[in-house]
């Protein structure tokens, strides 16, 4: 038992938009409170100052003005920074080198809030590494701790259903990211089914591409789509128990909850060949070019049939969210 309180802080209310960092959050508080660690939702109504550690979930413009504030009271302040940058050098050389004129940007909002920050949390050490290169952060103040998994994923006894069963599997939100259209097409090159699991984006500069997509679900027979499912649903499990192979091809994307859950199902994950990915899971995926759809389909292809066997080890860098729990706290009690 521990005698540490802790007040969570969302990115944004949970009704826009239920996804990653979301289980995230739900899973850790879980985790934490059985292990005796008093943990509360912020309440943004309250007058009263919350006592004990604040841990901020996310580092963009949404906490610009709350994280300046409440170092400013010296509340011990942990933030999980989220960086998700694209793979390019714009960042790390030149934004540094002008950052005074960046005051006022994404850029400058975000490098306020790290730099307010008593501990950051990096889910890799690609991710701890842009927070030290780009935003000039000591890595004194970096604790990297995975993202983890729930114990359902790991069972070896879950029976394969045929909905999913010999096909390609893909779980996220539908928008242009995710990169669902290239997916598709992908599958039809090399005429493997698809399963598609995920709501559809509510952002608006995302309408145009989920319509494009339930246009090409209708106009071809190897997609399926069941929309979304909750996160705490068996249909999830099933699925990564049964599936081929999971491909996870994202523009954009720091570790892939979903591809953490297959893998700890043993089953295969086709990922895009980004730093962040590469950084986590190393030998332990195919990679494909997310631009590309023949990159795409020559990387089903290649991860096809290299399902873990059941007696076969889960790999060690795949954490249940005890073990973030437990990391955490030795985070917390520190402060």
């Amino acid at each position: 038992m521990t005698s540490l309180r802790v007040t969570f802080v969302p990115p944004v209310p949970y009704f826009l938009g239920f996804g990653g960092m979301e289980i995230q959050i739900e899973s850790t508080l879980s985790s934490l409170s059985s292990l005796g660690v008093d943990v509360r939702r912020i309440d943004l109504w309250q007058h009263d100052e919350p006592s004990g550690i604040l841990h901020v979930f996310g580092s963009a413009f949404q906490h610009g003005e709350i994280v300046p504030r409440i170092r400013a009271r010296n509340i011990p302040l942990v933030v999980a920074s989220m960086i998700m940058q694209r793979d390019t050098w714009i960042p790390q050389y030149v934004f540094p080198r002008i950052s005074r004129l960046l005051k006022s940007t994404t850029y400058g909002i975000r490098r306020t809030i790290l730099e307010s920050s008593t501990r950051i949390i990096a889910l890799c050490d690609h991710e701890a590494n842009q927070i030290q290169t780009i935003f000039r952060i000591p890595s004194s103040k970096i604790v990297v701790i995975p993202n983890g998994v729930h114990e359902r994923y790991f069972d070896t006894t879950v029976q394969p259903d045929p909905m999913f069963a010999g096909k390609v599997l893909c779980v996220g939100t539908i928008d242009e990211n995710k990169n669902q259209l290239r997916i598709a097409e992908a599958c039809r090159r090399i005429g493997k089914e698809v399963v598609f699991i995920g709501y559809p984006s509510s952002r608006l500069t995302d309408v145009a591409y989920v319509e494009a997509f339930r246009e090409y679900t209708r106009a071809h027979d190897h997609v399926t789509w069941i929309g979304g499912v909750d996160s705490q649903s068996t249909l999830l499990n099933t699925a990564y128990h049964s599936a081929d192979v999971l491909v996870l091809a994202s523009h954009i994307e720091m570790q892939g909850m979903v591809a953490l859950e297959a893998t700890a199902a043993g089953c295969p994950v086709v990922l895009s060949n980004l730093k962040t990915l590469r950084s986590y899971y190393g030998d332990h995926a195919t990679y494909c070019d997310p631009q590309k759809v023949e990159s795409i389909a020559e990387a089903i292809q290649t991860a096809i049939g290299s399902r873990r066997p059941s007696a076969q080890a889960v790999p060690s860098h795949i954490l249940r969210w005890e073990d973030v729990a437990r990391k955490l706290i030795d985070v917390y009690s520190s402060l």
